[in-house]
């Protein structure tokens, strides 16, 4: 929880700069929330140090993992230098379960207790739209493609006195998304469509048995929905 509110602060920071930045140029600043459901969560290539069944400290890959997640919302902030290059400072949060399931940990099987997830991504980069004259003045569309700072937290990693119950630990990563939409401006208000893809290498630092915590690919693919103030 303190990496996630360290991510917070760091964008309110960021996207604070960008309005006054705004404020005193010619540029076009934007201030935005949205929200919208995760279309195809995945967490895959989780592995990590744990004692085989002869004693010993390997790699023990365990596969994929089912992820239930099924809403995300956020604030974004960005600047255009003209009609068509501009800059994207974007903080998203959503909730996530690993389910219980079976997996194969040591060469043995077992029922793996649930747990659940925490994320805020802080992204940035650069921003490419397109606003020419007619229709286009107000429907721009836009890409975007970012650098992705994942922070986080894990529920229930203890291993004692009950295997999966209690504690939590610290979820970290990065990554990158790819965004692509449209924005139809009216005077001082926008609305957005978005598509996102995600992809994000992150760790969990202490998880149940094994010896140094975890680490996991996340992906997932987003449908967002939002509005915007222009600055």
């Amino acid at each position: 929880m303190k990496d996630i509110k360290l991510a917070i602060a760091a964008f309110v920071l960021l996207t604070s700069n960008v309005l006054a930045v705004s404020s005193q140029s010619k540029g076009e600043g934007q201030y935005g929330l949205y929200l919208g459901p995760v279309l195809s969560p995945k967490i895959s290539d989780v592995h990590g140090d744990h004692i085989n069944s002869a004693g010993r400290l390997v790699d023990t890959n365990v596969g994929d993992v089912d992820i239930n997640q099924d809403i995300a919302l956020g604030l974004n902030a960005r600047y255009y230098f003209n009609d068509y290059l501009g800059i994207d400072i974007d903080g998203m949060y959503s909730a996530a379960e690993f389910p219980e399931q079976r997996i194969t940990l040591a060469g043995r099987g077992g029922n793996q207790p649930k747990s659940d997830l925490e994320f805020f991504t802080l992204s940035l980069g650069p921003s490419i739209r397109y606003k020419g004259e007619g229709v286009w003045r107000s429907l721009n569309p836009y890409a975007s493609i970012s650098l992705a700072i994942l922070f986080g937290s894990a529920s229930d990693v203890n291993t004692s006195p009950v295997y999966g119950s209690g504690g939590s630990s610290s979820l970290d990563g990065t990554g990158f998304n790819f965004r692509i939409g449209t924005q139809y401006n009216a005077d001082w208000f926008g609305i957005t469509v978005e598509y996102r893809y995600e992809s994000t290498d992150a760790e969990i630092d202490h998880f149940r048995s094994f010896e140094n915590g975890i680490s996991l690919t996340k992906e997932a693919s987003y449908l967002l929905v939002g509005g915007c103030l222009f600055f």
